[in-house]
């Protein structure tokens, strides 16, 4: 028994399902959706994000953007401790935790832990501790202690004596 020939009905028939089948297969292999934007992102490019990428982020402008406290994290003898920033951003979608570790130089780490002591977890610093910490600004020589948006102390040393 043979097979009546296809008509062009059935040839129309296959191509649709055949067209069907290649716009399935391509919206399956579509790219993912871009994401909308946190709408404070743009604000913290400018004002945290940027400073840090380019290592001229301060303590006082990240305390300014960010209500935190600082926390020292024992870390290995070797490396002593790290000196953390945490603080809460709150926003549309939830609450997000902000933590930046703060630069130190061996010597100010060292003096940290001795003035602090170290315990085996992480501790909170006191709140006044960061307005008391040291301001440094190398690019000019000047080493500046501020205390309630007063400056106890400024020490002017040559430029090339902060960049060692």
């Amino acid at each position: 028994m043979s097979m009546p020939p296809l008509r062009v009905q059935h040839w129309l028939l296959f191509a649709l399902l055949a067209g069907l089948f290649f716009a399935w297969g391509a919206w399956l292999m579509r790219g993912p959706q871009a994401p909308t934007p946190l709408p404070w992102l743009a604000d913290w490019q400018a004002r945290v994000l940027q400073p840090l990428a380019e290592e001229r982020l301060s303590l006082a402008a990240l305390s300014a953007q960010v209500e935190g406290e600082l926390w020292l994290q024992p870390q290995p003898v070797e490396q002593g401790a790290r000196l953390l920033y945490r603080g809460p951003v709150s926003g549309e979608e939830g609450l997000w935790q902000v933590q930046a570790e703060v630069q130190l130089s061996s010597a100010e780490r060292a003096s940290l832990v001795k003035a602090v002591g170290l315990a085996r977890e992480e501790q909170p610093l006191s709140a006044q501790m960061v307005g008391q910490l040291a301001w440094v600004y190398p690019q000019w020589g000047l080493t500046v202690r501020v205390q309630d948006d007063v400056v106890l102390t400024l020490h002017a040393v040559p430029k090339r004596a902060m960049q060692r």
